[in-house]
């Protein structure tokens, strides 16, 4: 079965990373990853387009990262890569499925700050005040996390309403399948409904 993309419907998530490695190195999967080039597609969704990168190789040879992205966030002029079609991207991703791999994700997410919690990790960091001529505004803040999927959250104001979010995970030991990028979505959503909404793990979105 192909890799399944996510939507980005009724989510807060506008892009997200699977960086990896093939852990136990496979010699032959090595050589197959060292003959592709960087590639990016685009794909439609519900919300518009969205793009798909992949870069194969890297310097340790045995890499395999991945971006989805919605269009809003890619800038589209500083892609150096190659385009090809969903159908290729998805072919070219076939022979790396059921590879164990080491990944690190990342995911970016946007919201408006009245979604947050008042007693939440940004809301109650983020403020503005004045003095005679000098303002000073706390737009963003980094946080370390312990003892959970994910091991570091940044956030930083797009606008007075508007807020981007960065999750970061610890390394996830998993196989490629079909469901791997949508895994990865689900890890992360779960962590920002969590640690940035303030919601109990199953409560619906």
């Amino acid at each position: 079965m192909p890799i399944t993309l996510p939507d980005f419907k009724n989510s807060h998530c506008v892009a997200i990373t699977a960086c990896a490695q093939i852990k136990p190195t496979d010699r032959e999967l090595v050589k197959l990853l060292k003959k592709e080039k960087d590639t990016f597609s685009v794909f439609k969704t519900s919300i518009g387009n969205t793009y798909l990168r992949i870069a194969l190789g890297g310097r340790s040879g045995n890499h395999i990262h991945i971006d989805v992205a919605h269009s809003s966030v890619v800038n589209k002029e500083a892609n150096p890569n190659t385009q090809i079609s969903i159908s290729q991207a998805r072919k070219k991703l076939q022979p790396f499925m059921g590879a164990t791999v080491e990944a690190k994700l990342t995911a970016l997410f946007e919201a408006k700050l009245d979604e947050f919690p008042e007693s939440g990790m940004i809301r109650s960091l983020y403020f503005e005040t004045k003095k005679g001529d000098v303002g000073i505004t706390m737009n963003g803040a980094r946080f370390s996390v312990t003892g959970a999927p994910i091991n570091r959250i940044s956030w930083q104001a797009k606008s007075k309403k508007e807020i981007g979010i960065v999750l970061e995970s610890a390394t996830w030991k998993t196989k490629i399948t079909e469901t791997y990028i949508m895994d990865a979505l689900g890890i992360l959503e779960t962590a920002f409904n969590v640690f940035i909404l303030g919601r109990s793990p199953n409560e619906p979105k």
